[in-house]
């Protein structure tokens, strides 16, 4: 597929999906408009042969159409967040394979996902989803030379 035309896709979609889901209290094809957006980008992805970030979002995208079904049965909210945590797993294991840690940003990433720990119920989930978070602050970061001022902005 031609890439202008997924990008034109999924920004179609992607802001569809904001003014129908802001205007209309309930959309019957919720679980379909909200992930093409994802599936875009996680086609492009895959093309580029980043297997890790596909799958990623993938799973990030199925965990939304999981809570788009959370009113009918709260099992589906489960199902939700343990497709975001595989997600976020495979985020990690990407950044890790493909960033070389500053010692000075390795820290910062101990530090944030220390603090943390205690903040919810959710434990396991909140803790991956914040490191992986900080990892992805820290592998864009290195595109600026692993500048200190840049990092701690992304905090």
């Amino acid at each position: 597929m031609n890439y202008k035309t997924l990008t034109l896709l999924g920004f179609i979609t992607g802001i569809l999906y904001i003014v129908l889901d802001n205007t209309i209290s309930s959309l019957p094809f919720d679980f379909l408009l909200k992930p093409i957006p994802i599936w875009c980008i996680a086609y492009f992805c895959y093309s580029n042969k980043n297997y890790l970030i596909t799958a990623g979002l993938l799973f990030g995208s199925l965990g939304d159409i999981f809570l788009t079904f959370q009113n009918r049965n709260e099992f589906f909210f489960i199902l939700g967040l343990g497709s975001f945590l595989i997600g976020h797993i495979f985020y990690i294991i990407y950044f890790i394979k493909n960033f070389k840690f500053h010692t000075i940003g390795l820290g910062i990433s101990i530090l944030v996902t220390i603090t943390s720990i205690g903040i919810s119920n959710i434990l396991l989930p909140v803790i991956t989803r914040k490191f992986n978070i900080t990892c992805n602050n820290l592998y864009y970061s290195n595109q600026f030379n692993g500048n200190f001022y840049y990092i701690l902005s992304k905090f």
